[in-house]
């Protein structure tokens, strides 16, 4: 069986080494795969390409956009270039573990799904955090996914390529692309499995999408209404968006508190309306400042 693993690279010349080996370090276990492994350079402006190349490996093939088009593009080029059967992904700067893929695909076999990822630990900068999913393996219904997304992040998922084929990465978000896939596929029945092993070591930089707070809100207002007949659903899980675009624009110094009486509404709570009160007065102060 053919795996087709696909790193999107930008300015990652110091990770890139260390993400590529993990994937073409992979021990078989039961299951016996090749690898083909897809490294999409996002117009670095380094020399993470030359660094890529360093591996010599004829698993490796290195591939470059016409121009700097973002993570999601960079992904949606190796799916279209992969020729498995089974498609996996890791990032730049992260790592797998030894047995990551065969782990993975003894269960995508033995349990006949489309789909599943496994549990992470993330070091932030120096190593010193580390985060586990706290939730034990099974199948993972969309009510699940639809408030937070604390179970899928790209470098743990794999699955089936027609799948990820025809369903692809939305270019519209820059942040929360997993998730916003996830919750596709499982409108559109793709069934998830979640498991509760580590097998992948995520690394947060400096410089990492996932710290930009002005994205996240952007990509959260998309899913929103995206998705808001799901929500409209699970209003719950709606409280719970709501609440997260509040908190990111008070970090960023907006008003927010709109955001945590609009939650209020779905869902309340004392600890919320202490929030909501907060933040109401906050913006006050923020108000009179600007004028």
């Amino acid at each position: 069986m053919l795996i087709s693993v696909i790193i999107p690279m930008y300015n990652r010349k110091f990770t890139i080494k260390r993400a590529m080996n993990s994937v073409l370090s992979q021990v078989p276990n039961k299951k016996e795969f090749q690898i083909e492994l897809i490294v999409v350079d996002d117009c670095s402006t380094d020399n993470s390409v030359e660094v890529a190349r360093e591996i010599k490996d004829e698993r490796v093939k290195i591939v470059k956009l016409d121009k700097n088009s973002g993570a999601n593009v960079a992904r949606n080029y190796g799916i279209n270039l992969a020729n498995g059967e089974i498609i996996a992904f890791n990032d730049s700067d992260d790592e797998w573990l030894p047995e990551k893929l065969s782990k993975q695909l003894e269960v995508l076999q033995e349990k006949n799904i489309d789909f599943l990822c496994c549990n992470m630990e993330t070091n932030i900068y120096s190593g010193k955090m580390r985060m586990l999913t706290p939730r034990p393996s099974g199948f993972v219904p969309i009510e699940e996914l639809l408030g937070k997304n604390y179970i899928v992040s790209t470098q743990n998922l794999i699955g089936k390529a027609d799948m990820f084929k025809s369903n692809q990465f939305s270019h519209e978000i820059s942040r929360f692309q997993d998730w916003e896939l996830i919750l596709r596929l499982l409108i559109k029945g793709y069934r998830l499995y979640f498991m509760e092993e580590v097998l992948v070591r995520q690394y947060i930089q400096p410089n990492s999408l996932s710290k930009n707070l002005k994205n996240g809100v952007l990509s959260l207002r998309y899913m929103l209404e995206e998705f808001k007949e799901e929500y409209a659903q699970h209003p719950l899980q709606k409280a719970e968006v709501i609440l997260t675009v509040g908190s990111h624009l008070h970090h960023m110094n907006y008003r927010c508190a709109q955001f945590y009486f609009k939650s209020l509404k779905l869902r309340f709570s004392m600890t919320v309306l202490a929030k909501a009160l907060f933040m109401f007065f906050t913006d006050l102060s923020r108000k009179k400042e600007s004028e």
